[in-house]
């Protein structure tokens, strides 16, 4: 639970209540990307958390969820958004490029925080 930052008081019920999301949707989805990222960004102490979570292949993709996709995370302020991605490419490829969307993402929504 502490790597999500679901601890402190309330820790037990926001855990459980987390994880059951989690199960729930599984590893690769909009919720998990969320709770982690508010988790990251609770634990660090910080203003922002970012999270990446997806199949970066070469096996284990669905058709539901295939190779190549990846759900992010932002936490800002504590306002959590999550953005669907997809990539094509070996596991390599599909990691780097989720981390150049994820933090190209990042820069768009603190420069549009700049301009309000």
């Amino acid at each position: 639970a502490n790597a999500l930052g679901l601890g402190g008081e309330d820790g037990a019920g926001h855990a459980a209540q987390a994880l059951a999301q989690v199960f729930q949707a599984g590893a690769v989805s909009h919720e998990t990307a969320a709770e982690i990222a508010e988790g990251i960004a609770k634990t660090a102490g910080t203003n922002i958390g970012i999270s990446t979570t997806g199949i970066a292949g070469p096996g284990g993709g669905t058709k539901e969820k295939p190779v190549g996709l990846v759900y992010v995370g932002l936490c800002i302020n504590g306002k959590v958004k999550t953005k669907e991605m997809h990539f094509v490419g070996n596991r390599e490829k599909i990691r780097a490029r989720a981390v150049y969307g994820a933090l190209n993402w990042l820069r768009k929504e603190l420069l549009s925080i700049d301009e309000q």
